[in-house]
């Protein structure tokens, strides 16, 4: 199977914006600086926007559930 450049940057934003570290936004920002030209960004925007949202769900929101679960 063979990916045009176009279907990559989708996968690679697709994986990027599972994760959690924030230090993978400036991981990610280097890729694109590299890599993608402007008018194909959006996918890499939302991707880490999605990380950040994970990170704080990975650190304050699923403590916060596993406390309350504790209690109850």
């Amino acid at each position: 199977m063979h990916l045009d450049k176009h279907d990559r940057w989708e996968l690679a934003a697709g994986i990027a914006g599972r994760a959690s570290d924030l230090r993978r936004i400036a991981d990610l920002d280097a890729y694109v600086a590299r890599n993608v030209p402007a008018e194909a960004r959006r996918p890499f925007l939302a991707a880490t926007a999605s990380i950040r949202q994970n990170e704080l769900f990975a650190t304050k929101l699923l403590p916060e559930i596993d406390s309350w679960i504790r209690g109850h």
